[in-house]
């Protein structure tokens, strides 16, 4: 019987996996680092989305993860923005258009 290869991934030596795993983890910790300082008012919404077109780590936080960061903004009150303003559920920071981001500025900005 032959040895079937899995299409996605798993083609990783166990070095190569670790590694892997390590870098996925410091990235997830440096979004929560940064999901933070918004928290704190830190950062304003218009420059978490400037900055995300130009910083991958920023630019891959969720879309709605982002808006419950924001000071007094839970999850209905951001499910709602974005449903009026028409991001999608999957959105990243990085896929936000500009007409989005205006809207979600004057919003929450």
């Amino acid at each position: 019987m032959t040895e079937k290869k899995a299409a996605f991934g798993n083609n990783f030596t166990p070095e190569q996996r670790a590694a892997a795993l390590k870098r996925a983890a410091e990235l997830r910790g440096a979004r929560a680092e940064y999901l933070g300082r918004v928290k704190l008012g830190e950062v304003g919404i218009a420059a978490v989305l400037a900055e995300g077109k130009e910083n991958p780590v920023v630019g891959r936080i969720k879309a709605k993860r982002l808006l419950m960061a924001l000071p007094g903004v839970g999850a209905a009150k951001a499910q709602s923005a974005m449903t009026a303003i028409g991001i999608a559920e999957s959105r990243r920071v990085a896929g936000i258009g500009q007409r989005q981001a205006e809207k979600l500025v004057e919003l929450f900005g």
